[in-house]
């Protein structure tokens, strides 16, 4: 059974007011969201770049890399010397890291460095004299081959500057390798 009050004139014109009121506040308050969302959106997105932020590291010597932090965790590959690895997380002397075959293992912290390398990723990369295409070829390099990240800056128009290990030096794409 269905209930009814009985409004009358007066009535009437308060509820309507009351609802108007109720509905502009209801507004307001969507607005502020809206503005709020914008707010924390524009701020999400400042700091998408800051989430980009990718440390990366290199193998100092020979190490094991396992599946978890532990010498008496299972040894699951063993990374050569100057293989880049992405830093995901660390904890207690060890890091959770992946290499350049996007697998992820732990490996003790004593067997990185902080010197910056790259592995080409590409058939073949075109070292060139400066971050251009049109500019003099200095080496190719093969898939696979080791580079050290001279100036780990902003890659320059998605150059990097490199140098092989026997002392040539240039300007790689970025596209043509992994570790930046």
């Amino acid at each position: 059974m269905a209930h009814s009050i009985h409004i009358g004139k007066a009535d009437s014109v308060r509820a309507r007011s009351i609802v108007a009121c109720l509905l502009s506040g209801a507004l307001r308050c969507v607005l502020r969201c809206v503005r709020m969302r914008a707010f924390l959106c524009v701020l999400l997105c400042s700091l998408v770049p800051l989430a980009q932020a990718v440390e990366m590291r290199s193998v100092a010597t020979h190490a094991i890399l396992y599946d978890a932090p532990s010498t008496q965790a299972t040894p699951l590959y063993i990374a050569l010397r100057g293989t880049p690895l992405e830093n995901v997380t660390q904890q207690a002397g060890w890091r959770k890291v992946r290499e350049p075959g996007g697998k992820l293992g732990w490996v003790e912290e004593k067997s990185t460095s902080s010197k910056r390398t790259l592995i080409v990723t590409a058939n073949k990369a075109d070292i060139r004299s400066k971050p251009e295409d049109a500019a003099p070829l200095v080496f190719e390099a093969n898939k696979s081959v080791l580079l050290e990240l001279v100036e780990p800056a902003t890659p320059v128009n998605g150059w990097l500057k490199v140098r092989h290990a026997d002392g040539a030096g240039g300007y790689v794409r970025l596209s043509q390798v992994w570790g930046y």
